[in-house]
């Protein structure tokens, strides 16, 4: 199981709501910590995803990569 999971809104397939909601449906991977990571700014995406169990909403375009490594460091410093 992974320690942490990055997930965006718009994919193939399935959209990142769609997935958020099986994950913390699933007993087995409730608990897994995600972050969505996404471009998409409106308000109703976010307040969904945290709505669902996400623990936070990124948008991707008002951070640097390292800053998304440096919040990912943090979060997974909490989890060990």
């Amino acid at each position: 199981m992974p320690d942490i999971i990055l997930l965006d809104i718009m994919m193939p397939e399935m959209n990142g709501i769609q997935v958020l909601e099986k994950l913390k449906s699933d007993t087995q991977t409730k608990n897994i910590p995600v972050l969505v990571l996404s471009n998409i700014t409106e308000s109703k995406y976010e307040t969904r995803t945290l709505e669902l169990g996400a623990e936070q909403y990124l948008i991707k375009s008002q951070y640097l990569p390292i800053d998304i490594v440096n919040i990912v460091k943090k979060r997974l410093l909490k989890i060990n």
